[in-house]
This record gives C-alpha cells, sequence and structure tokens, in this order.
C-alpha cells in the first residue's frame, strides 16, 4: 500500500508553538506596547497616523525577529546528536520543512492580526489603517523570514547563520562604502549615487518608507476622512516575493541537504569561496571605517582589515587556527593582487571614464553649480553654444592642471559641479575642488557672478517687482545696522542696478574663496514674493571689490541711518 505524503505535522507545529512561546509571548507584549504608545491620543487621526509610522520601527523588529524564529526552527539542524534524531523519525523532510515555516510565519501572522483587530475600534474614523499596518508588518516579516531560513539551510551553524544573514542584509552598503572610501579618490571628479545600492538594502529603504499609509484628516475636528496606500507598496511586495522565492530556495537546499554537515560552517560547500570573499571585504570595511571615526592610517588599515578577514574566515570555514600555510598565503596573495590591481586599473582609467569631455553637439544643456550632489542642481540651465563650449574649457582645464595644484596654488579652494545633459537622454556629473585662482577657477567665477546665479534671475525688474520688503545690513566696530529700503523708491533701484553691473562684471561671487583677502560692506536681502503665500530670499554679500555697488554708494550716500567711518576703503 502506499504511503500518503504529507507536507505538514500537526503534532510538530504544536511542539513548535509550545516550545518557542516565550519568544512569540513577548513579541506579542511588544506589538500591545506599540498600539498603547500610539492610540494614548484622543484624536482618531493622530492615533492613525501614529500607528502607521510605527512601521517605520517595524522595519527593525522584523529583522531581529525573523532571523531569531529562522534560527530557533532550524537550529535543530546545527546539532549533530539532534540533527540525527530528527531525521530518524518517520517524517520527510518536507514534512519537516513546510511545518516549521508554517509556524514561523504563524508567530508573526497570528499575533498582527489579533493587535489589527484590537486596534480597529480604538482607532475610531481611522480603522483601516489596521488593515494596512497589518499588511505592510506581514510583508517585511515575509523577507526577513525568508532570508533567514534560506541562511539556515546554507550554514551549520548558528553563528554562521548570524554573520550570512547580517553580511547579506547590509552588503550593499559595504559595497558602496568601499566604492566610497577607496575606488571614488582614484577616480577624479566621478561621484555615484549613492541611491542604487540603497534600494538593494531593503532594512534601509523599508526604514525610509515612512509614508506607506496616508491619512487625510478633517481640519476642524480632525476625524480620518480617508485612509490610502502610499508610495513603497510595490517595493515591499518585491521584497515579499524575494522572501517567498528564498524559502522555495531553502527547500531546495534542505533535500540536498547532507546530515554530516550539521556543526560545520557552511553546509553548501560551493558557497565556502563566496562567503570567505565577502566576508574578508565587509573585514576590510569595518577597519576601513573604523580608521575614519577614530583616526589613523586608513591604508594601513585597509591591508590589516583584508589580512584578518581572509584568515580569520578561514578559521571559520575550516574549523581550526592552522591557517597559516603555504597554501593560505597563496590565496591571499592572489586575493591582495587581485584588490591591488582592480585600485590600479581604476586610477589607471582604460575605459576613459575621468577623461571624457562630452562634445558639445552631444549636449542639450549643462549646468554648474557649487552643491554636492549627483542630482540635477536647481540652478539655471546653460544651453547656449558658447556657454557650453565655455563649460567644456572650464572642464578641460581642471583635468590639466589637477596634479599641479598642490605644488603652485594656495589654499583657497572652490567647489565646482558639472552637470551634463545629453541627447541620448543619459547625464554626466563630475564634481571638483578648484583653486580660486587657477584659470579653471577664474572661468567658473565668470559663471557663478552672473545675475541668474546671485540674484537669481536676469531680469532686474522682475525682482524689484515681487519684492516685498528689501533691507541692507551693515555690521563694523563701530556701526550695526538692518535697515529697511522701499523697492520701488529711486535709490533702491539705483543700488540694485548696481549690484546687477558688478554681476555682469564678475566681481559680484558669493563665494568667500574669491574674497578672502578683502572685507564685506554690508549685504543686500530680497525678500520675494511667490504667489503661494511662501517668499523667496535672496542675500547678496557687498564686497569692496564690488566696484559699481561702492561707487553708488559714494555718490548718493549709504542708506539712511546706515553711516559708518571707513567703510568705503
Amino acid at each position: 500500500m502506499k504511503l500518503r505524503t504529507s507536507f505538514f505535522n500537526p503534532t510538530a507545529f504544536k511542539k513548535d508553538v509550545t516550545r518557542f512561546a516565550p519568544v512569540w509571548v513577548l513579541y506579542s507584549i511588544g506589538l500591545f506596547m506599540i498600539l498603547a504608545v500610539c492610540v494614548i491620543d484622543r484624536v482618531d487621526a493622530y492615533r492613525a497616523e501614529s500607528l502607521a509610522t510605527s512601521l517605520v520601527f517595524m522595519v527593525f523588529i522584523n529583522l531581529g525577529y525573523g532571523f531569531l524564529n529562522g534560527q530557533l526552527l532550524f537550529g535543530d539542524l546545527f546539532n549533530a546528536r539532534h540533527c540525527n534524531a530528527l531525521h530518524a523519525m518517520p517524517l520527510q523532510r518536507d514534512c519537516w520543512f513546510y511545518t516549521h515555516t508554517v509556524a514561523g510565519l504563524a508567530f508573526s501572522l497570528i499575533p498582527n492580526l489579533v493587535m489589527s483587530l484590537i486596534a480597529m475600534p480604538m482607532l475610531g474614523t481611522g480603522w483601516e489603517v489596521a488593515l494596512w499596518w497589518l499588511a505592510g508588518n506581514a510583508l517585511q516579516y515575509l523577507f526577513f523570514f525568508g532570508l533567514a531560513v534560506c541562511s539556515a539551510l546554507c550554514v551549520g551553524s548558528r553563528f554562521a547563520m548570524l554573520l550570512v544573514y547580517g553580511i547579506v542584509n547590509f552588503f550593499s552598503l559595504i559595497v558602496y562604502w568601499f566604492y566610497y572610501a577607496i575606488y571614488e579618490p582614484l577616480l577624479y571628479g566621478v561621484k555615484l549615487s549613492q541611491e542604487p545600492f540603497l534600494r538593494f538594502c531593503p532594512v534601509w529603504t523599508m526604514a525610509e518608507n515612512y509614508e506607506l499609509i496616508e491619512v487625510r484628516q478633517a481640519e476642524l475636528t480632525f476625524d480620518v476622512l480617508a485612509v490610502n496606500p502610499g508610495e513603497g507598496w510595490g517595493y515591499l511586495g518585491i521584497c515579499a516575493g524575494i522572501g517567498v522565492l528564498l524559502i522555495g530556495v531553502a527547500r531546495v537546499l534542505y533535500n540536498r541537504r547532507k546530515l554530516e554537515c550539521a556543526g560545520d560552517f557552511m553546509a553548501v560547500r560551493a558557497l565556502e569561496p563566496v562567503f570567505l570573499v565577502l566576508y574578508t571585504l565587509s573585514a576590510a570595511a569595518f577597519f576601513q571605517i573604523f580608521a575614519e571615526l577614530f583616526g589613523g592610517n586608513e591604508n594601513v588599515f585597509l591591508a590589516l582589515g583584508l589580512a584578518v578577514g581572509f584568515f580569520t574566515g578561514r578559521m571559520l570555514l575550516m574549523r581550526t587556527i592552522r591557517v597559516f600555510q603555504p597554501k593560505g598565503f597563496l590565496w591571499f596573495i592572489i586575493l591582495a593582487v587581485v584588490f591591488v590591481s582592480s585600485m590600479v586599473l581604476t586610477w589607471l582609467d582604460p575605459l576613459g571614464v575621468v577623461s571624457r569631455i562630452p562634445d558639445t553637439d552631444d549636449v542639450v544643456e549643462v549646468y554648474l553649480s557649487q552643491y554636492n550632489s549627483v542630482s540635477k542642481p536647481s540652478t539655471p540651465a546653460l544651453d547656449s553654444v558658447e556657454d557650453i563650449d565655455a563649460i567644456r574649457q572650464l572642464h578641460q582645464q581642471v583635468l590639466d592642471d589637477r596634479f599641479s595644484w598642490e605644488e603652485e596654488y594656495g589654499g583657497n579652494f572652490v567647489y565646482v559641479n558639472l552637470y551634463y545633459v545629453l541627447e541620448d537622454g543619459s547625464t554626466l556629473n563630475r564634481q571638483y575642488t578648484v583653486p580660486a585662482d587657477t584659470p579653471a577657477g577664474q572661468l567658473a567665477k565668470k559663471f557663478l557672478s552672473r545675475p541668474e546665479y546671485v540674484l537669481g534671475t536676469d531680469d532686474l525688474d522682475s525682482i524689484l517687482d515681487r519684492a516685498r520688503y528689501m533691507y541692507f545690513s551693515y555690521t563694523s566696530y563701530d556701526a550695526s545696522t538692518n535697515t529697511e529700503l522701499d523697492p520701488r523708491s529711486d535709490y533702491a533701484r539705483g543700488l540694485a542696478e548696481a549690484v546687477y553691473a558688478d554681476c555682469l562684471a564678475g566681481t559680484m561671487i558669493q563665494d568667500w574663496a574669491y574674497h578672502q583677502d578683502e572685507e564685506s560692506v554690508g549685504w543686500l536681502e530680497f525678500q520675494l514674493e511667490r504667489g503661494d503665500g511662501y517668499w523667496d530670499y535672496r542675500s547678496v554679500t557687498i564686497w569692496k571689490s564690488c566696484t559699481n555697488t561702492i561707487a553708488y554708494m559714494e555718490e548718493f550716500g549709504m542708506p539712511e541711518d546706515a553711516a559708518a567711518s571707513d567703510w568705503s576703503k
């Protein structure tokens, strides 16, 4: 008679529930404490918003809780005696696996479901938030639990599972740190956005999705008008799908798992080189971060981290401290040579990444700014052929002179950010620190002193028409004033026109690096109406080299009550 195949055993499930009851009971108590904090306010809308925001904290709770459940439920596989006794019982591996998996999911789903049902009447008009909160929490946990189960089936010890689980969760941040600390300094001017790396770190991205649930409330009664799903559910759904996929991978690994690997570091031998490389790089990154935070030669700590990571990784894999052998040193030398070669190739730039300057015909527009950002700057777009050619000349001058700057020039550097938008829709971003008195620095000065950079527009009339208030501030040893001017007065218009003339003359640039040997005369501030109830603020520092503005003030005098001795010298 053919035996029936079973994928779930009620007795084993009951044993899991009772055996690990302290864990899910403590988790349930924690959930109710979160609920108590969220509903302490008397207003329904505030209660709903508090519960919705608590999903951010649940990311870190589910990170640890998913790992703990995975290790507890599949921990018998890490002990040789328990593992052999478990598999001597008349239950198929699939039955054991699916029973433990269902128990792990129930440890989270049932407490969260109970809490959501309790929260619904407490939220009043915002009762729907409890359902969305349940869905978000379940999707988070599904990913972390799936990763924990897969990690448990890849290794043979609890400590190994902890390392694998942690490295996989945060490896994208480790890769970004390696690029930022090691490779980015070798790629002159090339800055890489951290956004793609953060996207591949679910812990970070889930914690950033604090607007998963949108709560609309009435202005007077503060009742909840509507509850809508916000942004981030797509990413959360993808993570949950990956969690399900990882559970499927874990099931395949379990069917192929050898019982004698219990107690070993890695249960899948093919993953040992992968783990060794990832663990070595993680250790090197940790040493590099330590050197940056607490001081020390970063290159020395990097080399030390590589050595410590490699040999301790081999100790873990081989379960012995006798790893300092010729074969071990040979593999370390190979790894070190590959690592150093990658750094040398990055510096040599055989692909021309550093030296690339787009052709004029390929550029739609270019942005020049002094902001440390890889996104499109808010500064004016330069789209004329003359401006694009001038920016390309500036770019080329930076590349030509970069090796002589430390020897020939002082320390007054200016930050230059070039952002090209190309015909094919792609972008090119380069960021440089340039001495102010170099040819490249002087080219940047001509652009950064333009009215659209200093005043926000090249239309002076629009500034004066929108100006609600206009102030002139002056501070010296014997005078300190803040005089309000009428933007419609002849004096204010003449003063603004003089500032505008200095912008065109290239002397009104606001970066202190170009004025470190001179003093400021005062500050002219515009408060401009935007039409939406808010104002734009423009503050312009007037330096002694701003000859047009100084000449105007000498001819027509300072603003009333702002006189001070020797201000124009």
